[in-house]
């Protein structure tokens, strides 16, 4: 009987352990965070015939600088999301992807190259997850500037 109970408190021990882990990794997942955004450019590979290869026949890389409002629509929309370990087959580059400047410095979001909604954080190597009317939002924003999907393939 002695043994019984021996058992079932390291039971009810571990299980209130795993649970407790559980909920701080819920809870405590790295997350985006921006301290006043000032200003933001996005930049991606240029494929011909839309833009001509540079003299040494390689694509441009074209960078933006972007408005206050276009600023603060990718900030909107990549605040608070849930950055995640993950390994996706879509493949990102720092040549398409926007970043965002705040007081702490650059923050370099690349862009899944297949036009996913998947964005790399490029500090951490974590992603995030777009919805499709994020994603169309951010694919909107490039397209003004002549980048549109398959970025760079």
């Amino acid at each position: 009987m002695r043994d019984f109970i021996v058992h079932h408190k390291t039971l009810v021990i571990i299980t209130c352990v795993l649970i407790l882990i559980s909920i701080f990794a819920v809870i405590f997942r790295p997350r985006v965070h921006f301290h006043d955004v000032s200003s933001g450019d996005l930049s991606f590979s240029a494929l011909p015939p839309q833009f001509p290869l540079n003299k040494n026949g390689h694509q441009q890389i074209i960078k933006k600088q972007l408005s206050a409002k276009e600023v603060s629509q990718l900030a909107t929309i990549v605040s608070g999301k849930t950055l995640r370990r993950d390994d996706p087959s879509c493949g990102f580059s720092a040549n398409t992807a926007f970043t965002l400047y705040d007081a702490h410095g650059a923050h370099v979001f690349c862009i899944a190259q297949d036009g996913d909604g998947i964005l790399k954080d490029e500090s951490t190597g974590l992603y995030l997850y777009l919805s499709d009317k994020e994603t169309e939002e951010v694919t909107t924003l490039f397209s003004r500037y002549g980048g549109k999907p398959p970025y760079g393939i």
